[in-house]
């Protein structure tokens, strides 16, 4: 799962820097998938969100949204690279 798409840097090893817009996904689509894990306890559902925590709002929004929802059946990951 993702939440954002590009990168603000210019790294020369990193795929995200082929796309220079940092572009963060509709918080209400975000939970809406996040909703359906949930509901169907999808045993793990992993964040590949290179600039996930670029937005401090738009994640504490979804890690938020997984606290106050989480029936302690879906396991939730993230891999982040980018401090923005």
């Amino acid at each position: 799962m993702s939440s954002s798409r590009g990168c603000p840097f210019s790294c020369s090893y990193c795929l995200s820097s082929i796309d220079k817009c940092l572009r963060f996904r509709d918080i209400g689509l975000v939970k809406k998938e996040l909703q359906f894990f949930i509901d169907h306890e999808v045993p793990q559902v992993k964040f590949v969100d290179r600039t996930f925590n670029c937005r401090h709002d738009h994640a504490m929004a979804v890690w938020s949204y997984i606290m106050e929802h989480d029936r302690g059946k879906t396991n939730f990951t993230l891999r982040s690279r980018q401090i923005c």
